[in-house]
């Protein structure tokens, strides 16, 4: 942790670190404001900093325009890291994910969220693809690519874990494939580990 040093910020802790990037827990000089500093440790990790910011920074100027049903965190790019501010004793995660497709705690289930996913998804779907910032169109193109394996790799789980009823995934699956030709942009992992219930009540989306 001691190598992770910034000008802007003091580092109070060493919060995740894997072979592509490191996230800790500072102080932001200016302000003392508590946030998270995810730095990239080699390109991979540099590619999936800047897909994240993208994708986050594209969600708070869509949500400008349009009623997305969720709130979301602002980002910023400094000192070569994605910043953003700890809300960790502001919200309530509606689950948590321990490692990949492996869920430890589910607190809310769909039908809870429901209305919330289907207004982003509705706002997305009404976005203009020729109107979209170019890092989203190419983002667009990968998600593209693997889009089919992760669907039926997340179908058969929600509905091994009875996370969601067949009726409503099925409801689903039809809007899916009306839109799959655009869809690959629009998804973006609308889960309970990516979403918080804030203190009002409203839902927080972190990409």
């Amino acid at each position: 942790m001691n190598k992770i040093q910034f000008k802007n910020y003091q580092v109070s802790a060493l919060v995740k670190e894997t072979e592509d990037y490191s996230v800790v827990l500072a102080i932001r000089n200016e302000d003392k404001e508590k946030c998270f500093i995810k730095t990239p440790k080699n390109e991979s990790g540099k590619r999936a900093i800047d897909r994240e910011y993208n994708n986050q920074k594209f969600f708070c100027e869509l949500a400008e325009k349009r009623d997305c049903g969720f709130c979301f965190l602002p980002v910023a790019m400094d000192e070569g890291g994605l910043v953003f501010p700890d809300v960790s004793e502001q919200i309530i995660w509606l689950g948590e994910l321990k490692s990949e497709m492996k869920v430890s705690s589910i607190n809310e289930p769909v039908e809870n969220y429901l209305d919330s996913y289907l207004k982003l998804q509705r706002a997305m779907r009404e976005a203009k693809f020729d109107e979209l910032p170019q890092p989203i169109k190419d983002d667009w193109q990968m998600r593209k690519n693997n889009l089919q394996n992760n669907l039926d790799n997340n179908i058969g789980y929600l509905l091994e874990n009875k996370l969601v009823s067949k009726s409503l995934m099925d409801e689903g699956l039809n809007l899916f494939n009306k839109y799959k030709d655009n869809w690959a942009f629009q998804h973006h992992d609308i889960v309970p580990w990516h979403i918080g219930r804030q203190m009002d009540g409203s839902l927080l989306f972190v990409y």
